[in-house]
């Protein structure tokens, strides 16, 4: 059998966790689940040390492959938040709407003027060919050692190459100042976003909640200077409003996170590789300018294949 690493997992009896999951999804009815069992999981993460139940079950999925690998050589791969592509197979390809990008979004159509967290909080960033590339690299490497080890490969950047949310945010705001959004319906332009500031950082959420809803307003106002104060623009000013908070209780989390993620198998990983192999296989974050990833590929790429941008020239 493979040597145990009891201290790469908390303890949970995952089996007790899935018996009580079914139980309470049985005691309730169809209206009520969901909320139900959303309230039960953030009760259950929680008295485990959690933040939520996404980050507890993803933990009891290692716990299971730990507890039943047996002799079977295994690597974990623990990605921080995957954003677009850094190069390959095209600088910015994107699918969906990943982690940090409701955030990006909603600043540039000025629906964010403010972020409930702390400047100096990391947003750890890590492009998605990295990851795939690591994950190939650490396959080659233990499948040719034959021994039954688990290996773990933090992929993040918040030790080897720190963003701030100071920064994440400054190089958001100076994207959208030079190249704002624009939104278009049947080729006629509807809506633009010119009015951008830079955003404010809150601690306390009634102040954050106060400020968003008189900037919200006031930005609206701004975009609509000869509209009467309706009550359809008010609804719009209070929903735009709502949506920021709810964004950054969402966030929150990562807001005030303070930990950082010790990458140094992944690092071991790329001192072993061949000049060739770094190349072919390229795994180094600290090679990565996050002014120039986010600006002119992450944020077009965006734009491109998620928003799906077709902007037109007046």
């Amino acid at each position: 059998m493979g040597q145990k690493s009891p201290c790469l997992f908390p303890q949970i009896d995952v089996a007790n966790e899935i018996t009580l999951a079914l139980t309470s999804s049985t005691a309730t009815s169809n209206f009520d689940m969901t909320r139900d069992m959303k309230r039960l999981g953030m009760e259950r993460a929680s008295l485990s040390g959690w933040y939520n139940a996404y980050h507890m079950t993803k933990a009891m999925a290692e716990m299971v492959i730990h507890g039943t690998r047996g002799d079977v050589p295994v690597v974990i791969i623990r990605p921080t938040s995957i954003e677009s592509c850094y190069k390959e197979p095209i600088p910015g390809w994107i699918q969906g709407n990943r982690v940090l990008d409701p955030l990006i979004i909603s600043y540039g159509k000025a629906q964010l003027p403010a972020f409930l967290g702390h400047p100096d909080s990391h947003a750890d960033i890590i492009p998605l060919d990295i990851v795939v590339n690591a994950t190939i690299a650490a396959i080659a490497k233990h499948g040719l050692m034959h021994k039954p080890d688990l290996a773990v490969y933090q992929m993040a950047s918040s030790v080897v190459n720190p963003l701030r949310y100071s920064d994440f945010f400054e190089y958001i705001y100076e994207y959208f100042n030079s190249d704002p959004l624009i939104e278009w319906e049947s080729f006629t332009k509807i809506n633009y976003y010119p009015d951008l500031t830079p955003i404010k950082y809150f601690e306390n959420f009634n102040d954050f909640s106060k400020f968003t809803r008189d900037e919200i307003s006031r930005s609206v106002g701004t975009r609509y200077p000869n509209a009467m104060r309706s009550g359809t623009l008010d609804k719009k000013c209070k929903a735009q409003s709502k949506y920021a908070e709810n964004l950054c209780k969402l966030y929150k989390f990562l807001g005030f996170f303070k930990a950082r993620f010790h990458a140094g198998n992944t690092q071991k990983l790329l001192s072993e590789m061949s000049k060739e192999e770094e190349i072919s296989f390229a795994i180094d974050v600290a090679k990565i300018d996050w002014r120039k990833y986010l600006q002119e590929i992450h944020i077009p790429g965006l734009r491109k294949h998620v928003l799906n941008d077709k902007r037109i020239c007046l």
